[in-house]
């Protein structure tokens, strides 16, 4: 056994010592005595995962558009420049 093994037995033997003989036994009861899901949670996760896409599509629409327009408007200006130029040449 390599050390590392040994030191992860040890750890486990350690936490085994704090947990009851039937530990896995009462998780495995308590999950299954649990009730169903309530159509109520699921109306709210579909109804928090609708406001959260509709959030991130209009940030990006507007986020997008600004950033858009204000390349629009920096190449305006290289038009503008490069325009000049060329009538001054």
């Amino acid at each position: 056994m390599t050390v590392e093994q040994h030191s992860w037995s040890q750890l486990r033997n350690d936490a085994q010592a704090f947990l009851p003989t039937d530990f896995a036994r009462q998780v495995v009861r308590r999950a299954q005595n649990q009730p169903k899901t309530a159509r109520r949670e699921y109306v709210l996760i579909v109804i928090t995962a609708g406001v959260c896409i509709f959030f991130a599509v209009a940030a990006n629409w507007y986020w997008g558009n600004r950033i858009q327009n204000k390349n629009l408007a920096l190449w305006d200006v290289a038009v503008a420049q490069i325009n000049a130029l060329r009538t001054s040449i």
